[in-house]
């Protein structure tokens, strides 16, 4: 165990808990695993006035560190990092700091966010409809554009390189298995699970949403985006499930 005041601690998870994975916990209590995202519910009730800024990225740090470990520095190894969370939660945010980390360490390291595929191919006026979970059409292409973009990292992997980065929500068993399957024989897959549930935090992660995203660059009414926005997030709230099985890395807030 080795631990530092300003990353955490990194916790070497007995075998018989998680074969696979390695925890990160940043100096607070930890939860148990498996739990539903209900507790991280705060879609309502946020106070969109704070200042309050973005903390450092210790926990990103941390969490490169752990996957240099898993990937190995001089193997051939191919490795994916599959970011999982709630929107608003920091994750393209650590998404970068990992690919530079992961670069200055050597590793050969690309970010692959799948919120650009979907811009791409289905454009960047989607509402929150698209993102209903009993919207079965828009499930269907959310995931198809996944596929796409997990499709595009393994093939740059048989082209060279060594870390990708998958950046999206994969909040869901289902889309996290897809991926897990569409790994194998490819590429070794770990999951990185952002969860925050500092209100100050996620409010100016929304602020930042609706000012910087193209998913809002042509909505002139901030409130309209806003009220948009937290729609989204409650769709995704009803059906996040945390990433519990498999190959873990957990960074709490």
């Amino acid at each position: 165990m080795v631990e530092s005041k300003s990353v955490g601690t990194l916790i070497q998870l007995q075998k018989k808990d998680r074969p696979q994975g390695l925890y990160v916990d940043r100096g607070v209590v930890s939860p148990k695993l498996g739990k539903s995202f209900s507790a991280c519910s705060l879609a309502s009730g946020l106070n969109f006035g704070s200042t309050k800024a973005m903390p450092e990225a210790a926990g990103a740090v941390a969490a490169a560190a752990v996957a240099d470990r898993l990937h190995g520095s001089k193997e051939d190894r191919k490795l994916a990092i599959v970011l999982v969370g709630l929107p608003a939660r920091g994750k393209t945010f650590t998404a970068v700091k990992l690919t530079r980390y992961l670069r200055w360490l050597g590793h050969e390291t690309k970010h692959f966010n799948v919120g650009k595929y979907r811009r791409l191919k289905h454009g960047a006026n989607q509402s929150a409809d698209f993102f209903r979970p009993d919207n079965q059409e828009g499930i269907e292409a959310r995931n198809e554009v996944a596929a796409l973009a997990m499709e595009d990292m393994i093939d740059w992997m048989h082209g060279g390189g060594q870390v990708g980065i998958f950046d999206a929500t994969n909040s869901t068993r289902k889309r996290r298995y897809m991926l897990m399957k569409m790994a194998e024989g490819n590429c070794k897959i770990i999951f990185l699970e952002t969860i925050c549930n500092d209100r100050n935090i996620i409010e100016r992660n929304v602020r930042l949403k609706i000012q910087q995203s193209p998913d809002y660059a042509d909505q002139p009414d901030y409130e309209a985006g806003l009220q948009d926005f937290l729609e989204r997030l409650t769709n995704y709230e009803k059906v996040c499930l945390r990433a519990s099985a498999g190959r873990l890395i957990y960074q709490n807030d």
